[in-house]
This record gives C-alpha cells, sequence and structure tokens, in this order.
C-alpha cells in the first residue's frame, strides 16, 4: 500500500504503545486535551498563514501554541499545542491542513540503546594528537593511507582480492584524497563534544541546528548523553573518521527526544539544504529511532504488521525523509539492535529503506560476520558495516570511549558516501539530478561483498566497500604490493 502522497491531507493519532507514551492533559468539559503537531500546506501566502495562525490560535488551549519548525521555500510550518480531540479533528478538517498528529515522547529514542556497551576513557590504537599527520601516507593516483587507523575503517577499504588477508592486518585505511571535502554531513542525534581534539582536530566547517524543544541546558554545543559525541569521531574524526575532510552540521535532538523533534530536523535539514545550496553536496546521518512494528502479529502472517493507529507516523516519517531524498541527499538509518528479541527489522525509519531511497546499515564483527545484536536480514538491509568503534567520550578533549551497535554502523556508511560524493571518478556515476540518492543507493550494494569465510546464504551479510584498493597487486595506488602472500 503507498502511504506517500504529497497532496493527502490526514490525521495523524499516534498510538506509540511500549515505543512511546503521550502524557494526557487537564480535561475541558470532561474531553481530555493532548498535546499535537500540525504541518501546514507549502501552498499558502503570507496573509493566509497569518490567518492559520490565528485559526489554530483560536482551537488551542490558550498559552500552548507554538511554532517548531518552519521550510521558507514551501511555506509549510510545524506547529504544536494542546487540543481536545474534536479541535483536533475541526483543524484537520481545514483545507490548510496537510497533517495533525498526536506527539509522543520515545522511551528508546535510540536503536537498542542499552545494547551499546560503553567503556569510558580509554586509549586508542594508534592514537595521536589531532594536529600530527604522521601516519597519513600518500599513495599513487589521489589516495591516501591511514596508517594507525582502527580495524573498522580498514575494513571499509579491504580489497576483494585480498579476501584471505584479515583487516586487522592491513597497511591501514585507503581513502580517496579529497576525503569528502566539500560535503556536508548532517548528524541528527545527541549532540557532540566540540572540545575533543577528534572534533577540533577536524579540519572541515562545523555548525549546529538545535531542535526547538531543547531547554536552556541542553540548548548548547554538547552532548549529555555521549552517542552523538561517538558518531561525530567516526565520521570526520582525524583518528578514526571515515571522511576526515567534512563539513558538519550537528542537529541536536537531546537525549530524549519526542516526534515533534525528529520531525523538526527534518524540516530543518531539507531547510538548510536549500538555502546553502547543497543539493547533491550532503549525506544524513541519523542513528535515531523506535520499534513501531507488532511483532507477534508481523511473525504469525509473515507480513509487516504495524502497531495499533500506527501507521500514520510512519506516513509522516516517509513524507519528510522523501522530501530530503528529492533534494538529492542520501539519507543513512541505523537497523536496530534488538536481534535477541526480534530477528527482523522493526525500527523505523530504518525499516522504510525497502520502500523507499533511504540506506538502512546493520552491524558485522571485524570478521564481517553479523553480530548477535544486529537487526535486519540479507534482504531486508541495504548494506552492513563495522559496528564496534573506539570514539570520543562526551567528556575531556583526549578521553575516549569503546562501544558498539549498529548506532556506530551507520556513520560508516554516511562517511564512505560522502568520499563518494566529493570524489570526481565518481561524478557520471553519482551526480544525476534527480537520481542522487538512488544512485548512491545502488553503488553501495553493488561495491559491498561478502567478507565472512565459508557464510551460509542466510549469513551473507555484504560489508560496504569504497572501492579503493591500494594494497594488492596492479592495485590503484600503483603496481607494487602492499601485501606479500
Amino acid at each position: 500500500m503507498k502511504f506517500y502522497n504529497l497532496f493527502l491531507s490526514f490525521a495523524i493519532r499516534v498510538a506509540i504503545g511500549n515505543a512511546a507514551t503521550t502524557p494526557t492533559l487537564p480535561a475541558i468539559d470532561s474531553e481530555p486535551v493532548l498535546t499535537y503537531l500540525v504541518y501546514t500546506t507549502g501552498t499558502l501566502e503570507n496573509s493566509e498563514r497569518v490567518a492559520v495562525d490565528r485559526f489554530l490560535d483560536g482551537l488551542a488551549v490558550p498559552a500552548t501554541m507554538d511554532l517548531l519548525a518552519q521550510d521558507p521555500y514551501s511555506t509549510s510550518t510545524l506547529y504544536r499545542l494542546d487540543a481536545t480531540k474534536s479541535n483536533a479533528d475541526e483543524i484537520q478538517a481545514d483545507g490548510r491542513i496537510l497533517m495533525v498528529l498526536e506527539n509522543g515522547v520515545y522511551a528508546a529514542d535510540k536503536p537498542g540503546l542499552e545494547q551499546d556497551q560503553a567503556d569510558d576513557d580509554v586509549t586508542p590504537v594508534g592514537r595521536r594528537a589531532a594536529a600530527d599527520d604522521a601516519r597519513i601516507v600518500k599513495a599513487a593516483n589521489g589516495i591516501l593511507v591511514d596508517t594507525g587507523a582502527p580495524t573498522a575503517n580498514k575494513m571499509l577499504s579491504h580489497p576483494r582480492d585480498l579476501g584471505d588477508v584479515s583487516p586487522a592486518d592491513l597497511p591501514g585505511y585507503a581513502y580517496p584524497e579529497s576525503a569528502g571535502k566539500g560535503i556536508t554531513v548532517y548528524l541528527i542525534d545527541t549532540g557532540a563534544n566540540p572540545k575533543h581534539e577528534d572534533w577540533t582536530g577536524a579540519p572541515g566547517a562545523k555548525r549546529w541546528i538545535y531542535s526547538p524543544d531543547l531547554d536552556a541546558y541542553e540548548r548548547k554545543q554538547s552532548d549529555e548523553d555521549g552517542h552523538g559525541a561517538c558518531i561525530q569521531s567516526i565520521i570526520n574524526g582525524p583518528r578514526g573518521g571515515v571522511a576526515k575532510g567534512v563539513d558538519l552540521v550537528v542537529v541536536k535532538l537531546g537525549a530524549v527526544y519526542q516526534v515533534s523533534d525528529f520531525l523538526s530536523a527534518l524540516i530543518l535539514v531539507a531547510a538548510d539544504i536549500r538555502e546553502r545550496n547543497l543539493q547533491g553536496k550532503a549525506v544524513v546521518s541519523a542513528s535515531v529511532g523506535g520499534p513501531l512494528l507488532n511483532s507477534t502479529a508481523t511473525e504469525q502472517t509473515g507480513k509487516p504488521v504495524l502497531k495499533d493507529n500506527i501507521e500514520p507516523t510512519v506516513i509522516a516519517y516517509r513524507y519528510f525523509i522523501q522530501e530530503i531524498l528529492d533534494l538529492d541527499v542520501p539519507v543513512v538509518f541505523a537497523s536496530g539492535n534488538s536481534r535477541p528479541t526480534w530477528d527482523r527489522i522493526d525500527n523505523f525509519p530504518a525499516w522504510l529503506s525497502r520502500e523507499i531511497d533511504c540506506i538502512t546499515v546493520g552491524a558485522v564483527d571485524g570478521a564481517g560476520r553479523r553480530t548477535d545484536y544486529s537487526q535486519g536480514t540479507p534482504e531486508e538491509l541495504t548494506v552492513s558495516a563495522p559496528g564496534a568503534a573506539t570514539c570520543a567520550n562526551r567528556r575531556g578533549s583526549r578521553r575516549y570511549q569503546t562501544t558498539e551497535g549498529t548506532s556506530m554502523a551507520a556513520p560508516h556508511v554516511a562517511g564512505v558516501i560522502a568520499t563518494w560524493l566529493a570524489d570526481e571518478r565518481y561524478r557520471d556515476r553519482l551526480q544525476v539530478p534527480g537520481k542522487v540518492a538512488a544512485n548512491v543507493k545502488k553503488m553501495v550494494q553493488e561495491m559491498a561483498y561478502v567478507r565472512a569465510k565459508d557464510a551460509k546464504p542466510e549469513d551473507a551479510y555484504p560489508v560496504i566497500w569504497n572501492g579503493v584498493d591500494a594494497f594488492s597487486c596492479g592495485n590503484d595506488a600503483g603496481a607494487s604490493c602492499s601485501i606479500d602472500r
């Protein structure tokens, strides 16, 4: 069934179940009051927008209406307000309103957060001062090799012809000299640590976008959770970053987020892409989401079954993600870490990659085998990537943490995509207006290959490869062999 329709007007009443809770406010005349999100159509003139403000304010509980996010290019606006159900229905019936949805607070705001095992204050292999570039070696044909890279990064440039060589034994992580320069990565997460050497040592420009719901304590350049700090380190950190030269925009949701935070983030990212003309020159990495499938019913029927009344939430996710894809910007999600409970993907927005051109990433270990926490079958996933990382800690300037999860796999893929978008060799293949996201997804799938030796078909998980061969004979970096066989 087709959920996505740009011209469809619908009411979204979210029944989050055990994935989220929606607080009930004091009743008015015995009718319960809930918090709603209201999104207007994108065809309103300025005078009509003023009229909509008055219309909504008249139906909302006094002093509860907030403007959360606005796309200046389409004039669409996201509001939050408290109202009774009958007033929400009246709002939905108005032709100027595209969607009305009940807000919800996610109890598990990141896939399997409890599964991400973090060990603070560790010393990573090959750690160096951010300004020390001695370990970056220039090879031929515009290829650089980071000889101190972690094994996870080495896996990304592990040539097909060296399948019998362990990634840990490779000379380093090989990547294009452009290193993602000129490409912007939007990191939708809990924040980042601007004091850490993996932030200060990254050469690209850095900006912040804040969720409108953040309080004064969280509305600053920081990460109160630590999840985002790690992912930033994986994307562009000088020590373990995949795309060391990218520009970065941290889209801070905070440690716990609502539906309104995530939708606002997508709207603000789309507006920023348009404002800065970044179409075809950006990637979105979002290791966030929540389970929206009824796993019991799905298992019994063999078909995806959404939780009660949750289909409209999926429509909203699809709508706003598709808007970014239509701007020629790939969007990357983590598949989820709840495999001990549910083997298949039940996490949204990750589930949507089977229907639209976003990318969903599962996690593998150092041998290329699916980890015991990573959700998704080979058919459900777009690709897999290393799930273990030693990355920046949220505290201090030189503290690191070791952690593991599909949340860490997704930024490895986002980083590889950024290096491709910056590489002239792939311009003709990828940069087709209106098709960049689809072309990138296809290239991700075509370049990936199974690393696990003697893998059974059901365990054959293709792992991302960046397409650079700097180590085998007749390679990209010259005719010499870096690996003696």
